[in-house]
């Protein structure tokens, strides 16, 4: 099954900027989605973690820091499309690299937290990483409730180690956040989840 073509762009910013238009991935999200409800609850959770991620550069962007949007619009919607496997983000990062959306591919994979949100100095893949987690599936949540699930039992120690990093440098996003007036969850609040 081959990916849908890429309609032709309006917005010259996101074109200069390489990185695809809404409607190509909402049509890539419908065509590799499987029928059942795992799949309804992913497309939930890519939106929802959309909405929350955009909104929350809106508010860095009124209080003086400079975000692209664009970028963390198309991260935050694309960022489960491979969803399924364990090399999901690896996958998406190849997908989009071989598209032609090379900072759409690295924002994926550094917002990871077995890749690299570590190594990334960009805000745009810190952002992509805090709303994404936040949510589970469709349910918004702390942290440190996002942190329980992820270190589930029998997971290796070396992973448990590299997971809460991931989660210290979240917690230190979200400081800069406070920082500059905006209260997470009340935003989550203002979105009506």
């Amino acid at each position: 099954m081959s990916p849908p073509k890429e309609p032709k762009r309006r917005a010259l910013d996101r074109k200069e900027r390489r990185l695809p238009s809404k409607i190509y991935l909402k049509r890539l999200i419908s065509k590799r989605g499987k029928k059942g409800l795992l799949y309804r609850k992913r497309i939930v959770h890519m939106r929802k973690v959309n909405r929350y991620a955009v909104a929350l550069g809106k508010a860095l962007n009124k209080k003086g820091l400079k975000i692209d949007l664009g970028l963390v619009d198309c991260a935050s919607l694309s960022h489960d499309l491979f969803k399924g496997s364990k090399t999901h983000e690896s996958d998406a990062t190849s997908f989009f690299k071989e598209k032609g959306y090379p900072d759409l591919a690295t924002s994926i994979l550094m917002a990871s937290p077995r890749a690299g949100l570590l190594f990334s100095s960009r805000l745009e893949d810190r952002f992509l990483a805090y709303a994404d987690s936040r949510f589970h599936l469709k349910d918004f949540m702390s942290l440190d409730e996002r942190r329980k699930i992820m270190l589930v039992e029998g997971i290796p120690e070396k992973e448990k180690k590299v997971i809460n990093a991931f989660f210290e440098e979240l917690k230190e996003f979200e400081k800069l956040l406070k920082a500059k007036a905006i209260n997470p969850d009340k935003l989550i609040k203002a979105l009506n989840y």
